[in-house]
């Protein structure tokens, strides 16, 4: 049972390609972990980049106190007028994670099964 739960966990917790990478798929899961990285700088880069005209240009000669409260009204900005973008990259993360899981349930369970039947059980 642990030959099982042990990849799905690390691709829940980890995210995807950990689950592969222990069930020892290593191209598989150095994709996954590539491919999230990339989904995950670009959506960072887009974001920040959304965020600009939000922002004054030079935050050092802002209150640090004010900072925090000037941040959050941008997110607040992006996230209301590029909900449709912000939906996009959230699918595709979460479409990733959850192929990762799943892909890490099905390989660990039929190599568990694989195993038992070379074993004659």
């Amino acid at each position: 049972m642990s030959e099982i739960v042990i990849p799905v966990a690390l691709s829940l917790i980890l995210g995807p390609g950990a689950g592969q990478l222990y069930n020892r798929e290593f191209k598989k899961g150095s994709y996954l972990i590539a491919l999230s990285l990339v989904v995950l700088i670009g959506a960072f880069a887009w974001f920040r980049q959304a965020m600009l005209p939000y922002l004054p240009a030079d935050l050092t000669t802002l209150d640090p106190a004010a900072v925090p409260s000037l941040v959050q009204n941008a997110v607040n900005h992006v996230v209301s007028s590029h909900s449709g973008v912000v939906f996009i990259y959230e699918t595709m993360l979460s479409a990733l994670w959850i192929y990762g899981v799943v892909d890490a349930y099905r390989v660990a369970r039929r190599k568990q099964q694989d195993r038992r039947r070379a074993s004659g059980h």
